[in-house]
């Protein structure tokens, strides 16, 4: 915790595993807000979002945010096992599903998902709704009242930001978590801080845990396929592609 203007606040939550020696970077949402005029750079980029430190879902659960140009997104993968009308998203366990929303424990473990958030299939992202690849979505989904899931637009926004997808992968992907065989650090350059969460895939087969992530967006790629960002370990780039709808990825969610 530290203290800011006489507010306490909490940091990025650290998991660690026993026996292991790992630096971390604490990130604080502190908002010590200048405001902008939405030109040029955006001299908040980085801090937690102007009025809107964290947020909090149906659980309960509390999420940091950050301020990227302007975005405000979670800084934080979606933990949340309820829409926000309070209707329950099945726990998969047995089978996967392109017609039936579940979410999955990274794993199979469900002491991972205070630190990775749920895998989630694209049916229960979007909890009905229409694909959309506008800006902004306007697919609330599974995301807490006030947030929508992010388009493959909204994503490409983001990697422009960072100066193209070609190097976003390096810029937003936390430091120390990922097996990097080339010894190279990732910048983290505004505290977006992706994780290695993994995938799991229609046979519920976790894949990938520490070497890379996907992140689900609103937009279909085709009947039985949508477009996700793939991070990777031994890449700066942040790739758009299309997965199976069975699979299970995390959730980022963008402010409205």
């Amino acid at each position: 915790y530290a203290t800011f203007n006489g507010n306490a606040y909490e940091s990025t939550r650290i998991n660690i595993q026993q026996g292991t020696t790992q630096t971390h970077v604490l990130q604080f949402p502190f908002s010590d807000y200048t405001p902008w005029d939405g030109t040029g750079t955006n001299p908040n980029d980085g801090m937690a979002c102007h009025g809107m430190p964290t947020l909090t879902d149906y659980d309960g659960n509390t999420y940091l945010t950050v301020q990227i140009g302007s975005q405000c997104w979670m800084r934080e993968n979606l933990a949340t096992s309820h829409y926000s009308n309070g209707e329950v998203i099945p726990l998969g366990t047995t089978e996967s599903s392109v017609t039936y929303p579940y979410r999955y424990c990274p794993g199979n473990d469900s002491n991972n998902v205070s630190y990775h958030g749920y895998y989630y299939n694209w049916t229960a992202i979007m909890h009905g709704a229409q694909s959309s690849n506008a800006t902004p979505s306007g697919v609330q989904g599974i995301c807490p009242t006030g947030w929508h899931l992010p388009s493959n637009a909204e994503w490409t926004t983001l990697y422009e930001k960072m100066g193209g997808a070609s190097v976003a992968g390096k810029k937003l992907k936390i430091d120390g978590l990922w097996k990097n065989y080339s010894g190279e650090t990732n910048n983290d350059t505004f505290g977006f801080s992706v994780v290695p969460s993994g995938n799991v895939d229609y046979l519920l087969e976790f894949h990938d845990g520490g070497i890379s992530a996907g992140l689900w967006s609103s937009t279909k790629y085709s009947n039985s396929s949508a477009w996700y960002q793939l991070f990777y370990y031994n890449s700066d780039e942040a790739r758009q592609r299309s997965f199976s709808m069975y699979y299970g990825l995390s959730v980022r969610c963008l402010k409205d």
